[in-house]
């Protein structure tokens, strides 16, 4: 199996196809950075950004987890990846801040960005919850576009991914523990996300990972993950979803590990490194955005515009050393450790 056609759907409403769309895949855990680095590649004139679809129009007949030996037989992943460019969801496609780009006329940026604001003023009026915003793709425009498709939900489906949708790079971005965890528990405390159990209590994923062959190998039961203490848990999580991906992908020529703090050392230096590694030109667009984001500082937590090293670190000054320790006993020795242990020298 593998994706050969993406279909695009012009202003005038005519499907055609394109053989050679590549697709770049930014995949990560949540609370990992990921976001920003979205936004980076949607700075780029010839990309078509795509904001956690597959959150919004989940792949359910697909597992969370990969086994090498899957099939899918139902062909779910195809059709979801021809669908893509059609989807109008404001969640998946207006992700702000929103970028001019080639691929569209400048009465079709003009009309997107007018239905973008009326959809978003009726979502907050509670007018409709229907009215999403236009985006297409101007017919005879979409020769250099590049779909670049965000995730959060699909890390653990990304060695499956990889092989099987045509054209395709990946990403695995990785954020140190003690960010993640920090920022995980920031979020629940302000009740940010839409579940309301904690990371820490979802136990339906802790079977799944301690079901796989690195789970395993940690030796650990339910009950044992139950007795735990929250932090404790977090950092099994980020262990075996991150040393499981990696075990998968890293063979592979089109895959790269992306150390999200590698990034805010020097974002634009590091930027254009994963351009090359992507095949996109740099662009002055993408220039411009990654000096903005990284000058200016909006103190929401899902905010692009921040310092990004202050922030990856906050942890550092936030935590206290008890757990910092949990976290560092958890993660002692492991693969997806060494990536970060020197950040934790003289903290325990």
């Amino acid at each position: 199996m593998g994706i050969t056609n993406v279909r695009c759907v012009s202003e005038a409403g005519t499907e055609f196809v394109n053989n050679e769309t590549k697709m770049i895949l930014l995949f990560g855990m949540p609370r990992s950075g990921t976001t920003w680095i979205g936004k980076i590649f949607d700075s780029h004139p010839d990309t078509l950004y795509m904001h956690e679809p597959d959150s919004w129009q989940r792949l359910n007949d697909i597992p969370l987890f990969i086994e090498d030996d899957y099939s899918d037989s139902g062909n779910s992943l195809d059709a979801f990846v021809l669908e893509l460019r059609n989807m109008t969801k404001a969640q998946v496609t207006s992700k702000l801040p929103i970028f001019k780009k080639n691929y569209q006329s400048a009465f079709h940026f003009q009309a997107y960005k007018s239905s973008l604001y009326y959809s978003f003023i009726c979502h907050k009026l509670g007018i409709s919850k229907n009215i999403d915003p236009i985006r297409r793709a101007s017919a005879g425009k979409n020769d250099a576009m590049c779909i670049v498709w965000k995730s959060i939900e699909s890390l653990g489906r990304l060695a499956f991914f990889s092989k099987h949708i045509k054209n395709v790079t990946c990403s695995h971005i990785v954020r140190n523990p003690a960010g993640h965890i920090f920022s995980v528990m920031t979020g629940e405390s302000k009740k940010t996300f839409q579940s309301s159990t904690p990371s820490s209590e979802d136990y339906h994923l802790f079977e799944l990972l301690l079901a796989s062959d690195r789970g395993a190998s940690l030796g650990y039961t339910l009950s044992d993950i139950k007795n735990f203490s929250p932090v404790e848990r977090l950092a099994v999580r980020w262990r075996l979803y991150n040393e499981i991906v990696h075990d998968q992908c890293k063979e592979n020529d089109n895959y790269q590990l992306l150390i999200y703090e590698d990034l805010c050392r020097k974002p634009v230096e590091k930027a254009k490194q994963l351009f090359e590694f992507y095949g996109l030109s740099w662009a002055e667009e993408t220039q411009a955005f990654v000096n903005q984001s990284v000058s200016k500082n909006k103190d929401t937590y899902y905010s692009v515009f921040k310092n990004p090293l202050e922030a990856a670190y906050k942890w550092k000054t936030k935590l206290d050393k008890n757990e910092i320790k949990e976290i560092v006993n958890i993660l002692s020795g492991s693969t997806a450790f060494s990536w970060y242990e020197s950040d934790f020298v003289d903290l325990i």
